[in-house]
């Protein structure tokens, strides 16, 4: 597998998957803070300087709670990935063939961050 073009970026600490969503009488919908979440990443996105990933995808996440707490790791990624795709980083979240979530230190400024690391796939591994 060869890996070829790839960019780092800083984004806010998404909100927890039992926060991305609300159930209305018109069905299942984006809750008010994953709304938000989206517009803050991308606002996070440098201007200009986003590339649209088109090609298979790694993905490192190294989560950065605000604090100490216990948190699960992949109760994070949904809104993370998602806001992502909205945000135009890459074509769809179907892209990414890997994907590493790591936690990190806690960020001593308190309100959390995710550094984040996407890697273009050159080739594909065949599987027999």
């Amino acid at each position: 597998m060869s890996r070829t073009n790839h960019a780092s970026y800083r984004l806010p600490w998404p909100p927890s998957l039992n926060r991305l969503w609300r159930s209305t009488p018109g069905g299942v919908k984006l809750s008010e803070a994953g709304r938000q979440y989206a517009v803050a990443v991308s606002n996070a996105l440098p201007v200009g300087v986003v590339r649209k990933f088109r090609k298979r995808l790694v993905v490192w996440v190294f989560l950065h709670a605000p604090n100490a707490r216990p948190i699960d790791i992949d109760n994070r990624c949904k809104a993370l990935l998602d806001s992502c795709t909205k945000a135009c980083l890459w074509q769809d979240d179907g892209l990414i063939d890997e994907l590493h979530v790591m936690r990190g230190v806690p960020d001593p400024a308190g309100a959390g961050y995710v550094e984040m690391i996407v890697q273009e796939l050159d080739s594909y591994p065949e599987i027999a």
